[in-house]
Parts: structure tokens; C-alpha cells; sequence
């Protein structure tokens, strides 16, 4: 009896789902990075309020207010669903 051929192994899975193209990860990853670093300033701003009695427009809180902002509103336009069709071929693309 003749050994059945091996089969080549299956292609790499983004997030443990077959066929998620490697572009779209890199989106994602990009946008958890931007909520990641909203998320950082909000929790010292946070701890800031609570430890010192500063009033809210304290020399810092505009500004990292107005961080938080443009950072989220960078992670709302990368995932408008026309952005992430444009990046992804783009991506094909390149890769052809």
C-alpha cells in the first residue's frame, strides 16, 4: 500500500480565522494601539482628578483632552468601511 502524499500545511490565520488578510490586521492592530493610548491618557487624567483637587480646566486638561480626541477620531476614520476596502486593496495589490 503506497503512503498518501502529505498535505501542505494550511496558510497562516489571522486571529485564528482562515483568510483574514494580513492587511486587515495590520489595521487592526494599528487602531488598538490608538485606543490603547486614549485609553492611558483617560486613566491618568483619571487618577490626576482624583488625587489633587484641581479644577478641570487646569493647565493640563485641555490638552490631553484634545489628545484623547484626535486619537480616537483617527481610530473612527480607519475603520470606516470604505478605509479598510482601500487598504485592503491596496494591500492586494502589492501583493500581486
Amino acid at each position: 500500500m503506497r503512503a498518501k502524499p502529505a498535505l501542505p500545511p494550511p496558510p497562516p490565520s489571522v486571529y485564528g480565522v482562515p483568510g483574514i488578510p494580513e492587511a486587515l490586521r495590520e489595521v487592526i492592530e494599528a487602531q488598538r494601539d490608538n485606543i490603547g493610548n486614549a485609553l492611558s491618557v483617560l486613566q491618568c487624567l483619571s487618577l490626576a482628578m482624583d488625587a489633587v483637587e484641581v479644577p478641570f480646566d487646569g493647565p493640563f486638561f485641555p490638552a490631553a483632552v484634545q489628545a484623547v480626541v484626535e486619537m480616537l477620531a483617527r481610530t473612527v476614520d480607519a475603520l470606516d468601511p470604505s478605509n479598510v476596502e482601500q487598504r485592503l486593496t491596496v494591500s492586494e495589490a502589492l501583493d500581486a
